[in-house]
């Protein structure tokens, strides 16, 4: 489902070419927040929390009691921080494009 947080109206702004057998819905009338609130979905990842999550209307709750310790130490023992969005190039396209020279 793709929708906005907490707020209808979101629209995905690329073209999607998502591998077969993956589900995906475009809902602008409705947020991941009321859908979520409405039982229609169980779960949202997302970059923000919900507005009811913050304020602490007692529906909704993370997946894990303990994100912000897990968080912590993934950093600590990995000294990487969790981030939400992943971006990966290749080695040979950063160096056609970035002119960058790459010694690892």
């Amino acid at each position: 489902m793709q929708a906005g947080v907490n707020d209808p109206g979101r629209v995905e702004k690329v073209d999607l070419n998502l591998p077969e057998g993956i589900r995906y819905s475009s809902r602008p009338d409705s947020s991941l927040s009321q859908m979520l609130l409405d039982g229609e979905i169980d779960v949202a990842i997302t970059a923000r929390s919900t507005r009811p999550y913050e304020h602490g209307n007692g529906t909704l709750r993370h997946m894990l009691p303990d994100w912000r310790q897990i968080e912590s130490d993934y950093y600590r023992n990995i000294s990487i921080f969790p981030i939400m969005h992943v971006m990966a190039v290749s080695r040979p396209l950063t160096k056609r494009i970035l002119g960058l020279r790459w010694n690892c």
